[in-house]
């Protein structure tokens, strides 16, 4: 990019934490909860900044909430990050998210940011057909939401 454009990139890398909110229903492929973002309407998952003070799992657990009105189970393992690039007031910078699994038990119509965002369920095979980063994708091919039902990171 020029210096005569009004976006700079920025060399410094910003942390996000994401939800990857997934549910498992008998005799059906398991499925991850989809939403857009609010600008550009892609496809995406629950993410948002870091809280001080609240573990990044929890941080996830509140975003899924926040965004896609998804409560349930969360689970204090980060399945990897990937990065995307974000328009700032600054111009455009890096930001790396961190990715939890939220296995979905409860999901509300009236929530935070339903006029701003759709939804949707998909199948995990299908996922990334939707996503544009990625390494997104990469976690999704690799996710075994069965496997972490065992898990001793299960939090309750």
């Amino acid at each position: 990019m020029s210096k005569n454009k009004t976006e700079i990139l920025v060399n410094k890398e910003i942390r996000q934490v994401g939800a990857l909110c997934f549910q498992i229903i008998p005799k059906e492929n398991p499925k991850v909860l989809l939403i857009t973002s609010r600008r550009s309407q892609r496809w995406i998952i629950p993410k948002g900044w870091p809280i001080k003070g609240l573990k990044s799992y929890k941080v996830a657990e509140q975003e899924a909430f926040e965004e896609a009105g998804a409560s349930g189970t969360t689970f204090d393992i980060c399945l990897g990050s990937y990065s995307y690039l974000k328009k700032l007031d600054q111009g455009l910078t890096k930001c790396v998210v961190y990715v939890y699994p939220l296995k979905v038990e409860n999901l509300i119509s009236d929530y935070d940011e339903a006029h701003e965002r759709s939804r949707k369920w998909v199948n995990i095979s299908n996922a990334g057909e939707f996503l544009s980063e990625p390494e997104l994708k990469d976690i999704l091919t690799n996710f075994k939401p069965k496997l972490l039902l065992n898990a001793k990171y299960l939090r309750k």
